[in-house]
């Protein structure tokens, strides 16, 4: 009975460089987490919240 060998058969290693190194770029891009633009109310509403949980748990 043939034992399937899964992914490792489709290893990088039959793949040129540049697919390689296009993949893995495309794959950072994917899980660069870009930070939000907050306004300065926006920051002061955060704030408030957070010292009205600081104060509640205390």
């Amino acid at each position: 009975m043939l034992k399937d060998r899964g992914i490792k058969k489709w290893n990088t290693s039959l793949m040129l460089s540049e697919h390689v190194n296009l993949l893995k770029k495309a794959l950072e891009e994917l899980n660069d987490i870009k930070k939000p633009q907050v306004d300065e109310q926006q920051l002061e509403e955060m704030n408030l919240t957070f010292q009205l949980v600081l104060e509640n748990n205390s």
